[in-house]
């Protein structure tokens, strides 16, 4: 109704059409995924990479978490990764322009494991 309706000193609603709107309301839904490092360069022989967290936290409205097909990182260099040991790394959902709502945590920690011979 126009009592429901604020508006500014000095201005009055006359009417309002339609009077009924249809509306289509959402939950937002929350879903663990796992994170796949982009790496920049090539691994050592028998090296692999430990991503901490492995998975992340994602909230967003149904349709839009059935649309992500991957949860990156930013690009790592290799070379930066074995003179520093370990280097955080934004997190990053694809496709881009979906609505998300929160990623949790937004960047991981990406370090070099030695893969047993």
């Amino acid at each position: 109704t126009n009592k429901n309706i604020q508006v500014p000193p000095g201005v009055t609603i006359s009417d309002i059409r339609p009077s009924d709107l249809r509306l289509h309301i959402e939950t937002a839904q929350t879903k663990r995924a796992p994170v796949t490092p982009t790496l920049s360069g090539p691994l050592p022989e028998r090296t692999m990479v430990v991503v901490t967290p492995s998975d992340v936290r994602i909230r967003a409205v149904q349709d839009d978490l059935k649309k992500i097909a991957a949860v990156t990182t930013e690009p790592v260099n290799v070379s930066e990764l074995i003179a520093k040991g370990k280097v955080k790394a934004p997190v990053v959902v694809k496709p881009e322009g979906l609505k998300i709502e929160l990623v949790e945590p937004q960047e991981v920690t990406l370090s070099l494991k030695q893969e047993q011979p």
